[in-house]
């Protein structure tokens, strides 16, 4: 689904129940069915079901978000502290105009205003262009390929030196996944600190702002980091764990994964999560700062960066990027949203 699908979704209020990132109803029910089936007592079942469709009428939580921030052991008011996908997507609909979202919806787009702060190259390959995949293959030897407009590294495709294919091969097989074209970039490889903890995958960064004028307020740091032999780092798409990093320090203080798993240290490698610090965070902080300058009609960003050896460079840019700190954290912020929102003077955004 792109993006502009889930614009026209949030809109619709029958979506409520089952809206998810990807508007997948059969992931929704495995979570509802994850109850259902349990050797819970019937009260208890009974309870927490119609808890769960009673969250998801009047505030729109997904089943999903239900069981990964553990409503059932939360009061309505603790509850209500969080703010679901539904509401993060009006929510940033409203802070960030339609020309904001048209450019950072487009990777290559984003790319090309943002040229800077990516320190690769990346191109953009039309359907059945493949001099344009060869010829790129012959100059780096090593990429990643991405549908343009997609989220959560769904279909995202990673060759690496020595791929057991030809070029030709390989251009076969990157139309077949993406026929409708897509972008392809340098391979980037993660500073030696984060291979460590796992090495098969970009573990990458997403940081939001929230700015008005030349104010800009950084908050909720993650790291997403692979996992399970994934080389992508997505928790969405590709299993990956969610970690909350300390905005003063750089410091991984929780570890998560979306099925509701904690981690102390990687469950691949053995290498400690919890308590490992970022090297160079101040340098992190002070580019996403910059980045978050760029655009003036531009409110709410979740920037995705990521740490090599040559220093922080970005990923791409989100005009309406998940609220995905609340899972390591299982940590509702909607009165720190609302205390920086008002700090910020942002309330005539979020006016209708």
């Amino acid at each position: 689904m792109s993006m502009k699908g889930l614009y026209d979704m949030i809109r619709d209020d029958k979506t409520t129940m089952a809206f998810t990132s990807r508007g997948d109803v059969s992931r929704e029910m495995w979570f509802y069915d994850m109850i259902k089936n349990s050797d819970r007592s019937p009260e208890e079942k009974k309870r927490i079901l119609a808890d769960m469709r009673y969250v998801g009428k009047k505030y729109g939580f997904t089943f999903r978000e239900y069981m990964l921030f553990e409503f059932y052991r939360r009061t309505e008011e603790e509850q209500h502290e969080f703010i679901s996908d539904k509401e993060r997507l009006d929510l940033t609909l409203r802070m960030n105009p339609q020309s904001v979202r048209d450019l950072l919806d487009s990777k290559y787009d984003t790319y090309l205003r943002f040229k800077k702060y990516y320190k690769r190259d990346i191109e953009r390959i039309e359907p059945g262009d493949r001099d344009k995949v060869k010829a790129f293959l012959a100059q780096y030897g090593a990429l990643i390929a991405k549908a343009n407009t997609d989220f959560g590294g769904y279909g995202n495709k990673v060759i690496r030196h020595g791929y057991p294919a030809t070029p030709d091969e390989i251009a076969d097989e990157l139309f077949a996944r993406f026929p409708d074209g897509f972008i392809v970039e340098e391979l980037q490889s993660n500073h030696h600190s984060l291979k460590e903890i796992y090495p098969k995958a970009f573990n990458t960064f997403r940081i939001p702002t929230l700015r008005n004028g030349d104010k800009v307020k950084i908050f909720r740091p993650v790291l997403r980091i692979g996992a399970g032999g994934a080389e992508i780092d997505s928790a969405l798409s590709n299993g990956g764990i969610l970690t909350a990093v300390d905005l003063e320090t750089g410091e991984i203080t929780h570890a998560r994964d979306e099925a509701c798993h904690s981690f102390v240290t990687h469950p691949d490698t053995g290498k400690p999560i919890i308590g490992f610090r970022l090297p160079r965070w101040d340098e992190a902080l002070e580019l996403i700062e910059q980045m978050a300058l760029e655009l003036d009609d531009q409110h709410y960003g979740g920037w995705d960066i990521g740490l090599t050896e040559d220093g922080w460079k970005m990923v791409e840019g989100n005009a309406c990027g998940m609220f995905i700190w609340q899972i390591p954290l299982c940590e509702g912020f909607r009165s720190e949203f609302e205390q920086m929102v008002h700090e910020l003077c942002l309330e005539s955004c979020l006016q209708s």
